[in-house]
Protein backbone atom coordinates (compact mmCIF):
# COMPACT_ATOMS: atom_id res chain seq x y z
CA UNK A 1 0.00 0.00 0.00
CA UNK A 2 1.12 3.65 -0.65
CA UNK A 3 0.85 6.92 1.12
CA UNK A 4 1.97 10.83 0.46
CA UNK A 5 2.70 13.51 2.78
CA UNK A 6 2.58 16.96 1.75
CA UNK A 7 4.63 18.28 4.05
CA UNK A 8 4.89 21.81 4.68
CA UNK A 9 5.82 24.76 7.86
CA UNK A 10 2.11 25.19 8.49
CA UNK A 11 -0.06 28.23 9.01
CA UNK A 12 -2.67 29.17 11.51
CA UNK A 13 -4.96 30.94 8.62
CA UNK A 14 -7.38 28.26 7.72
CA UNK A 15 -8.46 30.15 4.42
CA UNK A 16 -4.83 30.47 3.78
CA UNK A 17 -4.21 26.42 3.87
CA UNK A 18 -7.21 25.92 2.19
CA UNK A 19 -6.23 28.30 -0.87
CA UNK A 20 -2.85 27.30 -1.41
CA UNK A 21 -1.89 23.62 0.64
CA UNK A 22 -5.55 22.55 0.23
CA UNK A 23 -5.66 23.04 -3.88
CA UNK A 24 -2.17 21.24 -3.52
CA UNK A 25 -3.67 18.51 -2.18
CA UNK A 26 -7.63 17.98 -4.25
CA UNK A 27 -5.13 17.88 -7.11
CA UNK A 28 -2.61 15.16 -5.60
CA UNK A 29 -5.66 13.52 -4.38
CA UNK A 30 -7.17 13.29 -7.89
CA UNK A 31 -3.97 12.03 -9.64
CA UNK A 32 -3.43 9.36 -7.08
CA UNK A 33 -7.02 8.42 -5.92
CA UNK A 34 -5.59 4.62 -5.20
CA UNK A 35 -3.38 6.13 -1.81
CA UNK A 36 -3.61 7.41 0.95
CA UNK A 37 -3.21 11.20 1.09
CA UNK A 38 -2.33 13.32 4.26
CA UNK A 39 -1.40 16.98 5.01
CA UNK A 40 1.48 17.41 7.83
CA UNK A 41 2.58 20.50 9.01
CA UNK A 42 6.03 20.57 10.12
CA UNK A 43 5.99 22.78 12.88
CA UNK A 44 5.19 21.19 15.84
CA UNK A 45 3.98 24.94 17.60
CA UNK A 46 1.37 25.09 14.55
CA UNK A 47 -0.08 21.62 14.80
CA UNK A 48 -1.12 22.51 18.23
CA UNK A 49 -2.30 25.76 17.76
CA UNK A 50 -4.35 24.43 14.68
CA UNK A 51 -5.76 21.68 16.40
CA UNK A 52 -6.96 23.62 20.07
CA UNK A 53 -8.65 25.94 16.94
CA UNK A 54 -10.05 23.88 14.69
CA UNK A 55 -11.68 20.68 14.30
CA UNK A 56 -10.31 20.06 11.12
CA UNK A 57 -7.47 18.19 12.86
CA UNK A 58 -3.68 18.18 11.30
CA UNK A 59 -1.32 15.84 11.63
CA UNK A 60 2.76 16.06 13.05
CA UNK A 61 5.00 14.17 10.81
CA UNK A 62 5.89 11.75 13.31
CA UNK A 63 1.56 10.99 13.99
CA UNK A 64 1.40 10.72 10.09
CA UNK A 65 3.95 7.87 9.52
CA UNK A 66 2.51 6.36 12.50
CA UNK A 67 -0.94 6.27 11.06
CA UNK A 68 0.61 4.72 8.04
CA UNK A 69 2.18 2.12 9.62
CA UNK A 70 -0.71 0.94 11.65
CA UNK A 71 -3.04 1.07 8.00
CA UNK A 72 -0.13 -1.29 6.48
CA UNK A 73 0.94 1.36 4.08
CA UNK A 74 4.79 0.47 3.24
CA UNK A 75 5.42 2.54 0.67
CA UNK A 76 5.74 6.33 1.42
CA UNK A 77 6.33 9.79 -0.72
CA UNK A 78 7.30 12.64 1.08
CA UNK A 79 6.30 15.90 -0.80
CA UNK A 80 7.75 19.00 0.92
CA UNK A 81 5.47 22.62 -0.10
CA UNK A 82 8.80 24.65 1.17
CA UNK A 83 11.22 26.92 -0.82
CA UNK A 84 14.17 25.62 0.97
CA UNK A 85 15.50 23.52 2.75
CA UNK A 86 15.10 24.64 6.49
CA UNK A 87 15.34 23.27 9.61
CA UNK A 88 12.10 22.00 10.07
CA UNK A 89 12.34 19.98 6.55
CA UNK A 90 15.88 18.89 7.84
CA UNK A 91 14.16 17.36 10.88
CA UNK A 92 11.72 15.42 8.40
CA UNK A 93 14.40 14.00 6.92
CA UNK A 94 16.34 12.71 9.17
CA UNK A 95 12.78 11.73 10.76
CA UNK A 96 11.65 10.04 7.92
CA UNK A 97 14.60 7.66 7.67
CA UNK A 98 14.19 6.27 11.18
CA UNK A 99 11.10 5.08 10.42
CA UNK A 100 12.67 3.48 7.20
CA UNK A 101 15.27 1.89 8.73
CA UNK A 102 13.37 0.76 12.47
CA UNK A 103 11.86 -2.60 12.06
CA UNK A 104 9.32 -1.54 14.12
CA UNK A 105 6.99 0.32 11.06
CA UNK A 106 7.43 -2.04 8.31
CA UNK A 107 8.36 0.81 5.79
CA UNK A 108 10.28 -0.88 2.60
CA UNK A 109 10.18 2.70 0.81
CA UNK A 110 10.27 6.25 1.71
CA UNK A 111 10.98 9.15 -0.77
CA UNK A 112 11.74 12.65 -0.32
CA UNK A 113 10.84 15.38 -2.46
CA UNK A 114 13.27 18.23 -2.53
CA UNK A 115 11.86 21.95 -1.74
CA UNK A 116 11.73 24.49 -4.98
CA UNK A 117 14.70 26.37 -3.97
CA UNK A 118 17.21 23.99 -3.81
CA UNK A 119 19.75 23.55 -6.62
CA UNK A 120 22.20 26.51 -7.65
CA UNK A 121 22.44 25.28 -11.01
CA UNK A 122 26.41 23.36 -9.98
CA UNK A 123 27.40 20.81 -13.04
CA UNK A 124 24.47 19.28 -14.39
CA UNK A 125 21.99 19.85 -12.02
CA UNK A 126 19.48 22.70 -13.08
CA UNK A 127 19.00 25.98 -11.76
CA UNK A 128 16.38 26.10 -9.40
CA UNK A 129 16.14 29.64 -8.96
CA UNK A 130 16.59 30.73 -12.27
CA UNK A 131 13.55 28.77 -13.20
CA UNK A 132 11.55 29.77 -10.68
CA UNK A 133 12.40 33.30 -11.51
CA UNK A 134 11.73 33.05 -15.01
CA UNK A 135 8.13 31.14 -14.29
CA UNK A 136 7.56 34.59 -12.72
CA UNK A 137 8.28 36.69 -14.91
CA UNK A 138 6.02 35.05 -17.40
CA UNK A 139 3.13 35.78 -15.52
CA UNK A 140 4.01 38.92 -14.52
CA UNK A 141 2.65 41.73 -16.41
CA UNK A 142 5.30 43.90 -17.30
CA UNK A 143 3.35 46.66 -19.03
CA UNK A 144 1.67 47.23 -15.52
Amino acid sequence: MKGIIIASFGSIYQDAVEKSIGSIEKKVRSMYSDMEVRRVFLSDALVEKWNEKYDDKISSFTEAMQDFARMGVDEVYIQPITLVADQCYQQMRKQALKFLHSNEYGFTQVNIGKPLLTSLGVKNYADDYEATLESIVRHVNTKA
